[in-house]
């Protein structure tokens, strides 16, 4: 599990299911990092994953999950508050 802060975006690797990857877009209008930390488990993956985010401030907290490939799996949009919990399934 790795994020690359330039843009905001989780990459986990999976034992035969390839990489996948998650950006994390919060439109908040305050241009410090909106994330404190950030949990995407397990990893690796067979098709379900959990994450778990505390943010700096509540917002506009938008999800995407793509495979190895760039195929889109969850695209979610959501009011967060100070901390997220969610489970995706994509099989």
């Amino acid at each position: 599990l790795q994020i690359r802060e330039s843009d905001n975006t989780v990459l986990a690797a999976t034992h035969g299911r390839g990489l996948f990857t998650m950006t994390w877009d919060i439109s908040t209008g305050v241009t410090e990092k909106p994330v404190k930390t950030i949990s995407v488990f397990p990893n690796p993956s067979t098709g379900l994953i959990n994450v778990s985010a505390v943010l700096d401030q509540p917002g506009i907290l938008d999800m995407t999950v793509t495979d190895i490939l760039g195929k889109q799996l969850v695209h979610e949009t959501q009011a967060a508050s100070a901390s997220i919990q969610v489970c995706y399934r994509w099989i």
